[in-house]
């Protein structure tokens, strides 16, 4: 059986910036990796106030109420989450920054959704954030973030296998 093929979709619409980025994580073959699907399901006002959210952490806005890492909790500094309520039932996208441009803009990070839940406990279920841990060290996500956030500077030549 082949590996797994990911692939990392930018999210049209959203605010360009140098500074950072939202993109869905995709596998067909992964039905784990959920958030795309979801979110495309998602009625048109829905995706605006998500839309409205993504943005706003771009910009580099705080609001817990709409998005949050855990910073607090060592092995999951990087796991990070969009919220939102669908009919009362409070609902979220989990995912992990990254850093995809160490050498040509270090501070540059990209928030990678892969799963969504609804939420009927106070904490967060230990499955998804274990999912983004696991999800942002393996090399063909790696790669697949690469492959849309390059880390080249214009002139630079591209490396030959």
């Amino acid at each position: 059986m082949p590996p797994p093929i990911y692939v990392v979709i930018p999210i049209p619409g959203l605010k360009a910036s140098e500074r950072r980025a939202v993109v869905f994580l995709t596998c067909e073959d992964d039905p784990a990796i959920d958030a795309k699907p979801v979110f495309d399901k998602l009625s048109e006002k829905r995706k605006r106030e998500l839309m409205t959210r993504f943005d706003y952490w771009i910009e580099g806005q705080r609001q817990d109420d709409y998005f949050h890492g855990f910073p607090n909790e060592t092995e999951n500094k990087q796991c990070f989450t969009f919220k939102w309520k669908e009919k009362k039932v409070r609902q979220r996208f989990y995912g992990f920054l990254f850093h995809p441009k160490p050498k040509t803009n270090p501070g540059f990070q990209v928030c990678v959704l892969e799963s969504h839940t609804p939420k009927a406990q106070a904490e967060t279920d230990p499955v998804h954030k274990k999912l983004a841990n696991t999800m942002r060290m393996k090399p063909q996500v790696i790669n697949a973030i690469k492959a849309v956030f390059p880390d080249v500077k214009a002139g630079d030549k591209p490396c030959q296998n």
